[in-house]
């Protein structure tokens, strides 16, 4: 696999505002991470009228720890990621199911 892309992985760090409501901040944790990308498909949501567009996608990368409270920005495209799975199954190469922010 060809990895011809570069992704930042942002954290959340939650705490919680002054009323008590959850609240956090993104922090980058990675930078020029080497990846790949696989477009599965586009959606649209509707919600109060407007339309929304998304894509669904997965991107493949060497092996790290990730889970769903991360985010990966890749070409000033912010995603939420949705699944974590082992690809290879062997803990060397990570695939990831993510969707637009």
């Amino acid at each position: 696999m060809i990895f011809n892309k570069l992704c930042t992985i942002s954290t959340l760090s939650s705490g919680y505002d002054t009323y008590g409501t959850p609240s956090g901040s993104w922090s980058d944790t990675a930078s020029g991470i080497p990846c790949a990308i696989r477009t599965l498909t586009g959606y649209e949501i509707m919600s109060l009228g407007t339309q929304y567009p998304g894509v669904m996608l997965k991107v493949y990368m060497k092996y790290r720890t990730l889970n769903r409270k991360d985010r990966i920005t890749i070409d000033s495209i912010t995603y939420n990621i949705l699944r974590v799975e082992d690809a290879a199954g062997r803990g060397k190469l990570l695939q990831l199911l993510r969707s637009e922010v």
